[in-house]
């Protein structure tokens, strides 16, 4: 049976960017405006109007940024640090139906959950990004870390306990909160995909590959979180030098936001190519020849994978990088490692067969296909959801 009521698509994070959170929340309200289609309601940044076709702006309800003392009141209170209360709060109470279908993005504003189910909405699904304290754990100073880790815990708890259905993007994250959390709704792995705009596969054969005789080893990623930046500034510190010192041929390029002064001088004094805040990663995966990722910490899933198997890349990855791609280790060109030995043995075998022929990468890009584009996420969600009552 068809469901008659709306789905009311609260989002955590902003739909329009490029973070992992943003292009994991892109790609699920789009999927599920497809199977919605006429009876959505959007609830996020006021920003993501862009995004919002000239049909649904009637069901848009764009949040205003929060002003510094509605955020000293809700941090005190430690109930939330995002623009969400008391806006969200305030139109459940008024608009929420019963036979609505509530899908909050993100368990930070898990909260909203324990509210619709006082308003007797029986449907409430959260997906879960990250195991969130972990997140703010891994990323912050310590005082801040554990008290935002505190605020972001309890809103995934009321998530994940007043929700009929629980989503994770991987099995890590979804096993961590069954064993900690207490008893929630039917638990699901949600497919990790990336909406329209992103799954276009390059064509590699117009690529314009550098003439010179170097290989390129690439990193992007956001440079200003601790959960990157400090095994880069390692990297570049420990095991870069042992690296080009066996293969001199070899460029290390590192690209992303925000980078602090320390990992732009680290760059300098190593010969390491660094691009601050680019506006398009795509000119320096064209370039590239290799993937690392060296994100050793942290829960949820590292989308930038997705843009080395996209431009046919292989990749050498920590095995926290590679949570929810473990299909694909033990494939020719997906390789992980847990310790220094094993990233400079890897590293150095990768070189080794470096540049790879083209029929390879085209193989590299098949995978990303067949495993996370668009279609697969949205044919998910059409089993999952069209008949949801």
């Amino acid at each position: 049976m068809k469901r008659t009521g709306r789905l009311v698509f609260v989002s955590a994070y902003r739909l329009c960017g490029c973070n992992g959170g943003v292009i994991s929340a892109r790609a699920i309200y789009t999927a599920l405006r497809e199977i919605y289609q006429g009876q959505i309601v959007l609830i996020s940044s006021e920003e993501d109007a862009s995004i919002v076709c000239d049909s649904e702006r009637e069901r848009f309800v764009g949040i205003p940024r929060a002003s510094l003392f509605q955020k000293g009141i809700s941090l005190l209170a430690s109930r939330a640090f995002d623009r969400m209360s008391p806006t969200v709060d305030r139109w459940l109470i008024e608009n929420l139906r019963s036979d609505d279908l509530l899908f909050l993005n993100g368990a930070l504003i898990g909260r909203f959950a324990r509210t619709a189910r006082k308003l007797g909405v029986k449907e409430v699904v959260v997906l879960h990004q990250n195991v969130e304290r972990d997140y703010f754990l891994d990323n912050y100073p310590p005082l801040l870390g554990f008290w935002w880790a505190k605020i972001a815990e309890k809103n995934q708890v009321a998530g994940f306990q007043s929700a009929s259905l629980n989503l994770f993007l991987t099995e890590e994250d979804l096993v961590s909160c069954c064993e900690h959390y207490g008893q929630g709704g039917a638990s699901l792995r949600v497919p990790a995909f990336l909406p329209h705009d992103l799954e276009q596969i390059p064509n590699l054969q117009e690529g314009t590959r550098n003439k010179d005789e170097k290989l390129r080893i690439l990193v992007t990623g956001s440079l200003y979180t601790p959960q990157l930046s400090n095994p880069i500034k390692r990297f570049i510190t420990k095991t870069w030098p042992k690296v080009h010192a066996e293969r001199p041929e070899t460029v290390l390029m590192v690209a992303g936001k925000r980078p602090d002064a320390d990992l732009v001088r680290l760059s300098h004094e190593e010969g390491v190519e660094l691009y601050a805040n680019p506006m398009d990663m795509n000119p320096l995966l064209c370039q590239a020849d290799l993937y690392l990722c060296l994100v050793d910490g942290g829960s949820g899933l590292k989308y930038r994978i997705m843009d080395a198997l996209k431009w046919g890349l292989p990749l050498l990855a920590h095995s926290k990088s590679l949570v929810g791609y473990e299909h694909l280790v033990g494939t020719p060109w997906v390789h992980r490692y847990d310790n220094e030995a094993d990233l400079i043995k890897g590293l150095l075998e990768l070189v080794e067969d470096s540049p790879i022929p083209l029929e390879a990468r085209l193989e590299i890009q098949n995978l990303f296909r067949k495993d996370h584009g668009f279609a697969v996420g949205l044919d998910w969600l059409k089993v999952h959801f069209e008949n949801r009552s």
